[in-house]
């Protein structure tokens, strides 16, 4: 039940368990064990299955070769064969045409035949669906209670957390105690993504806290941080367009470039309040806003060349993030000084 309930959902792909190895049991075959049980007598392996032993043992391997003809038509046909020979040895040793002979080597035949019935009984009679299943097999499919494995695939991209979501979501309807690596990904993702954030925010927070503390004024303190907050909009914005998604790797991207993106904007404030010719130009401070933040760009953009996953994506985000800091600090910034001087300009002509 578990198994169709699960392919009757469209986000599960190939499920997989121990009935892949083996199929569960049915009425009709639990039917055909108890008959495969009144085959022979105690002790068949000392003395040859009797006339009457062997027409009913081919009677049931004709019956086994109609049920696997559908699934396994070799099986079938060579189960066909089997039985037709011993309808054929069991009629031979009834009659009296043969020689001594020929029915010493029929007796040996049906000796022989009756250690295979011994060893199919043994099977029938004390192996379950649990024993028959190679060790290896039961060790993965198996728990110590004996509870089976049932492993669902999800049909889209796990990578993506949205399809990701989806698929955990139809696991606990299919059974309430699912698990595995979709679900714990899925919680850790979340747990991560709820801990990334609140860091973000505690970074600008202590970053802005520091920033007023210097320039004495939250006015200049949010100048300063202006192209720290446009870079990061710009970041999620260019993530959005080239399809780069956050994931558990690149999620501390967003409070490293916090760190590390308010810089220039303070740099660029400083060299604004000392005044001069220079103060929109910004002079030296320019080429030392680049160098810098070209030195990050080289550092965390050599990781966008990284053959894994995880890394190349926290290495692809710091490259946009740093990009669109410096853009934001070198020309959108300046020109908003420039703006701000224009109007009080304005004002004190007026």
């Amino acid at each position: 039940p578990l198994i169709a309930k699960a392919r009757e959902h469209a986000t599960v792909g190939s499920v997989h368990s121990a009935v892949d190895a083996i199929e569960l049991p049915t009425k009709e075959r639990t039917d055909l064990r108890s008959r495969l049980n009144e085959i022979s007598g105690e002790k068949p392996t000392k003395q040859p299955l009797s006339p009457r032993q062997l027409a009913r043992t081919g009677q049931l391997l004709m019956r086994l070769s109609q049920l696997t003809e559908e699934k396994s038509p070799g099986y079938a046909k060579e189960l066909a064969a089997l039985a037709k020979d011993v309808n054929t040895l069991s009629i031979r040793l009834t009659s009296d045409t043969e020689g001594p002979a020929a029915r010493a080597s029929m007796n040996k035949s049906a000796q022989g035949f009756a250690r295979g019935v011994t060893a199919l009984l043994a099977g029938n009679r004390n192996t379950n669906l649990r024993e028959v299943l190679p060790a290896g097999i039961r060790q993965m499919l198996l728990s110590e209670g004996g509870r089976f494995l049932v492993m669902l695939h999800p049909r889209n991209n796990p990578w993506d957390i949205n399809n990701l979501d989806v698929f955990v979501s139809e696991l606990r309807d299919i059974s309430s105690e699912a698990t595995g690596s979709p679900v714990t990904h899925l919680m850790a993702t979340r747990d991560m993504r709820e801990g990334f954030i609140l860091s973000a925010l505690l970074a600008l927070a202590c970053v802005l806290i520091l920033v007023w503390a210097d320039f004495r004024s939250l006015k200049r303190a949010l100048l300063a941080i202006f192209p720290l907050t446009l870079g990061t909009i710009w970041t999620v914005s260019a993530m959005g367009y080239l399809d780069v998604h956050f994931n558990l790797a690149n999620f501390f991207s967003i409070p490293i470039l916090i760190g590390i993106g308010v810089d220039s904007g303070i740099h660029i404030l400083h060299r604004y309040r000392e005044g001069g010719a220079e103060r929109l130009t910004l002079g030296a401070t320019r080429r030392g806003v680049l160098l810098t933040s070209f030195t990050s760009l080289i550092g965390f953009g050599c990781l966008a060349g990284a053959g894994h996953r995880g890394l190349r994506s926290l290495g692809n985000v710091m490259l946009i993030g740093c990009s669109a800091c410096l853009i934001a600090s070198l020309i959108v910034l300046p020109a908003t000084l420039s703006w701000i001087e224009q109007r009080k300009n304005r004002a004190s002509t007026l």
